[in-house]
């Protein structure tokens, strides 16, 4: 079965967006969290009170959204008031007529992953890999999601099952790259896999930049006790 790409959005975009933009933003959290070791999830992970690893512009990616500002979500897992509107409303509909159509759950997750509601974004890409379990770009999805729960082992674990699907994924390599760098504790091994993107030749010029960027930059001191 062929493996599921970024879709409607356009694969570039998508690419930029959730590697440098919203994993940034994401992953901020996790290197605000291990200098607040004391404090919950929910706290760290407030808007606004953390800074960006290097290379990462502050705050939220274009067109994104702050946490407090999504609407509350709908029976079907889309945030309300939103089904009705544009590309969206129209993926939402040919999701209704095929919860299978793994092209729409994809898009939808894509689009809600950017609106920074990992939460939401999870329903749909859960659907998706109930279609498609072994599918690379789902599995990365799925591992954004979670790191933007704060899950960041069980994302760990999805980029490393993704890989194993699909080696040649800088996509997947940078987010397991920037998670074991950032959120685990292990910069070496985060810098091994921004090496394996710059070395690949196919890797996307802006994407190498950015894997080169976090390369240089220094791991975060480590938690106090």
């Amino acid at each position: 079965m062929a493996a599921t790409k970024p879709t409607s959005l356009g694969a570039k975009p998508v690419l930029l967006v959730l590697a440098v933009g919203l994993v940034g933003m994401l992953l901020a959290t996790a290197v605000w969290r291990l200098t607040h070791p004391s404090l919950t999830v929910q706290n760290q992970r407030a808007h606004g009170e953390m800074s960006a690893p290097a290379g990462m512009a502050e705050g939220m990616p274009p067109g994104a959204m702050p946490p407090g500002a999504m609407p509350p979500a709908g029976a079907d897992g889309a945030p309300a008031g939103m089904a009705g509107m544009g590309e969206l409303g129209k993926l939402m509909q040919r999701v209704a007529a095929d919860p299978k159509d793994v092209e729409a759950l994809t898009s939808i997750a894509e689009r809600l992953l950017m609106f920074n509601a990992p939460d939401k974004a999870m329903v749909f890409v859960d659907r998706a890999l109930a279609v498609k379990p072994t599918d690379a770009h789902l599995m990365d999805l799925k591992a954004v999601a979670l790191a933007g729960l704060g899950q960041d082992q069980e994302a760990v674990d999805y980029l490393k099952a993704a890989l194993a699907q699909d080696p040649g994924n800088g996509q997947v390599r940078f987010h397991l790259g920037m998670l074991l760098k950032y959120a685990m504790g292990q910069p070496a091994e985060g810098d091994k896999e921004f090496k394996a993107v710059i070395a690949d030749p196919k890797t996307d010029p802006e994407l190498r930049n950015a894997a080169e960027v976090q390369l240089k930059a220094p791991a975060p001191a480590p938690a106090k006790p």
